[in-house]
């Protein structure tokens, strides 16, 4: 028979376990959101230049 002692400290262990892989998840799921924002960021940064580069071009053919 396993002392309450030993087992009230299982659980407490287990509870602190499961708390740790929560916090985890949720980190995780963070990290994936910030990097599909970096992404959509980037492409508006990339299309953004396309767009500079598509205006000035004209005036760079020109060398002014």
């Amino acid at each position: 028979m396993i002392p309450m002692g030993n087992l009230a400290s299982e659980t407490d262990a287990i509870r602190a376990i499961v708390k740790i892989i929560r916090k985890q998840k949720a980190l995780e799921k963070h990290q994936r959101a910030s990097k599909a924002s970096v992404e959509t960021l980037q492409d508006s940064m990339v299309y953004a230049y396309d767009e500079i580069v598509e205006v000035v071009k004209p005036f760079m053919d020109q060398g002014g």
